[in-house]
């Protein structure tokens, strides 16, 4: 309870300083556990209504967080808060790994009266020489989140590894009008 506590604190002590400053969207992100978001999210919503707040969990391949928790339960725990506007993913995986997340989320028909987010990196971390990369194909990423586009995800972007050439492929991707069927 100790530990909620000063979570919850800190995460108040966050919000208020950005909402002092005037901003009006606030999003927690990278996150491994739900723990104090619902009570944050209710305080900044007590001092400004018209906050749009963004709750983006790590999940790594497979759907579970650093915590062990999985993504569905997580979404599922928070999707009935009347203080979050959108729930998601960013960071720990790459676009493909994602979209299974994505998916199996979708499947158990969550997130109803929410947006859903999905930020991915753009492929896994390498380490070289004390430096590091990411060599996600650009293309491929875009893909993906045109995947997670179709899939029902209303705010997409890019985490670690995510350059100006993999947003200029998503962007093709998702300007492109449907094709129509026949």
């Amino acid at each position: 309870a100790a530990e909620t506590e000063d979570i919850v604190s800190e995460y108040i002590w966050t919000a208020d300083r950005l909402l002092d400053a005037g901003a009006l969207n606030i999003v927690f992100e990278t996150l491994s556990s739900p723990q104090g978001i619902e009570e944050a999210a209710s305080h900044i919503k007590d001092r400004n209504a018209d906050s749009f707040i963004m709750v983006n969990f790590a999940v790594q391949a497979g759907g579970f967080t650093a915590e062990g928790i999985y993504a569905g339960d997580i979404i599922e725990e928070l999707s009935g808060s009347q203080y979050i506007d959108a729930i998601g993913f960013n960071c720990g995986s790459s676009a493909g790994h994602l979209l299974e997340t994505v998916k199996a989320v979708r499947d158990k028909g969550l997130l109803k009266n929410k947006y859903f987010a999905v930020l991915p990196n753009s492929g896994y971390p390498m380490v070289v020489g004390n430096r590091t990369f990411y060599e996600g194909d650009p293309y491929y990423f875009a893909c993906r989140l045109k995947d997670m586009e179709e899939a029902g995800v209303n705010i997409l972007g890019g985490c670690c590894g995510t350059t100006p050439a993999h947003i200029e492929e998503a962007r093709k991707l998702l300007d492109r009008e449907p094709e129509k069927q026949d």
